[in-house]
C-alpha cells in the first residue's frame, strides 16, 4: 500500500510540473520565446520582462535608464530618430542592471544604437549592486539548461499568468499596463506643474531628496561604469552609443549646492565620463543637465528630476541635431556650477515661493 502510495504521489508531481512547464512555456508571460500573439501581454516587472523583450522583440536602437527614461514614447523615438525602437528601462536601476541587459541586447547581434540614460545615482555601491533583492540573471542568459527556473516556476503561473495576464486581458484590470507600443509608461496629464514640485520639495524636506547623492564615492562611480559599461562601448564599435545625463531640476542642484563634497563628486565623474567618450568614436556624450530651458522651468518636473513626456520628446530632437553635445566638459562644468551656485542663489525666492 505505501509503494502503491508514492507511485500515485509521484506521478501527481509528474503531472503538475509537466501542466506546469507546459502552461508557461506556451503562454510565455516573460516573452523568453516569443513575442506574445493570443493575448497581450502584461508589462510590470521591468526587472523580469526586460530580457525577454531584448530577445524576441524586433528594434535597431534601445533605450535604457532609469524612470528618467521611461516616458520615452518608441514611436517618437523612431520618428524622431528614423529608427525602430525598443525601451527597456529600470525604476531606481543600476549600472549593473544595465550591464545585464546590455549583455542580452548584444548577443542578439540586433541592435545597431544604444541610447543609455546615466543618472548619478544609478552608479553608487558596489559595483553588482541591484535595486531589489534577486535580480532573475537566468532570464537574461542562452544557457537552456537553467530554463528550468523560470518554466518550473510556481509564482510566474500564479502572478505572472493568473493575476496580471489572465486578469487584465478578461477582466480589464490595469490595462495601461498591456501597451506593448509603450510600456512602462507612467506620465499622465496634471502632473507636471511649479506647485507639485514645490510641494514635494516642502513635504519632503531638503534632506530626504537627495536621491542618494550623499551616499555616492566617486571611486565607486568610476568602478562602476568601468565595471559595468565601459566593456561594452570598447567592445563593440559597430553600435553607435548615446550617453545621456538627464536634466535634473534647479530645486535638484539647489538641494546638493549646499554639499561641496558632493558637488566634485558629480563635477569629478562628469570629467571622467568625458574623457573616457573621447576614446571612443561609435560613443557620445549629451549634457542636458545645462539645458536651462528645461532645468530652470518647474513646469516641466513632478519632483525634483522627473520630467514630463515633452522633455523626453525635447531630448530626441537634440539627439537629432546634436544639441548639447559635449565638446568641451570643463565649459559645461562651470555652467552647471553657476547654475548652481548663482542662478539657484539669485532666484531662489521665484523657485520655492
Amino acid at each position: 500500500m505505501y509503494k502503491k502510495n508514492l507511485g500515485y504521489t509521484l506521478l501527481a508531481v509528474v503531472i503538475l510540473f509537466v501542466f506546469l512547464g507546459t502552461t508557461i512555456f506556451i503562454v510565455d508571460p516573460l516573452q523568453q520565446y516569443r513575442q506574445a500573439s493570443f493575448y497581450k501581454p502584461y508589462f510590470s516587472n521591468q526587472r523580469y520582462m526586460n530580457p525577454g523583450m531584448a530577445k524576441t522583440s524586433e528594434y535597431d536602437t534601445v533605450v535604457i535608464g532609469t524612470s528618467t527614461s521611461e516616458n520615452f514614447v518608441p514611436k517618437n523615438v523612431d520618428d524622431i530618430l528614423d529608427v525602430k525602437s525598443l525601451k527597456l528601462p529600470y525604476n531606481g536601476g543600476t549600472v549593473y542592471e544595465y550591464n545585464q541587459i546590455l549583455n542580452t541586447i548584444i548577443k542578439t547581434h540586433k541592435a545597431k544604437n544604444i541610447i543609455i540614460g546615466l543618472d548619478y545615482f544609478s552608479l553608487s555601491g558596489d559595483k553588482e549592486r541591484v535595486r531589489y533583492v534577486g535580480l532573475p540573471i537566468y532570464l537574461y542568459d542562452e544557457n537552456i539548461f537553467n530554463d528550468y527556473e523560470y518554466l518550473f516556476n510556481i509564482n510566474i503561473l500564479i502572478k505572472e499568468i493568473g493575476i496580471k495576464i489572465i486578469s487584465s486581458n478578461l477582466f480589464s484590470f490595469s490595462t495601461n499596463r498591456l501597451n506593448r507600443e509603450n510600456p512602462y509608461y507612467w506620465w499622465k496629464d496634471g502632473m507636471a506643474s511649479k506647485k507639485n514640485v514645490l510641494d514635494f520639495w516642502k513635504n519632503k524636506g531638503k534632506v530626504k531628496v537627495d536621491f542618494n547623492v550623499g551616499q555616492l564615492n566617486y571611486e565607486n562611480m568610476e568602478a562602476n561604469f568601468d565595471y559595468n559599461i565601459l566593456p561594452y562601448l570598447r567592445d563593440n564599435p559597430d553600435i553607435n552609443f548615446k550617453i545621456f545625463l538627464p536634466p535634473y531640476s534647479i530645486l535638484y542642484w539647489m538641494n546638493i549646492r549646499t554639499n561641496s563634497s558632493d558637488i566634485k563628486k558629480i563635477l569629478f565623474f562628469r570629467k571622467y565620463l568625458f574623457k573616457i567618450q573621447q576614446k571612443f568614436p561609435n560613443t557620445k556624450l549629451f549634457d542636458f543637465q545645462v539645458d536651462t530651458k528645461t532645468v530652470c522651468d518647474l513646469n516641466n518636473y513632478k519632483d525634483l528630476i522627473h520630467y514630463s513626456v515633452e522633455i523626453n520628446n525635447r531630448m530626441l530632437l537634440y539627439f537629432r541635431s546634436n544639441k548639447f553635445l559635449v565638446d568641451n566638459i570643463d565649459t559645461n562644468n562651470k555652467y552647471l556650477l553657476d547654475m548652481m551656485l548663482t542662478e539657484s542663489k539669485t532666484n531662489e525666492n521665484r523657485y520655492t515661493k
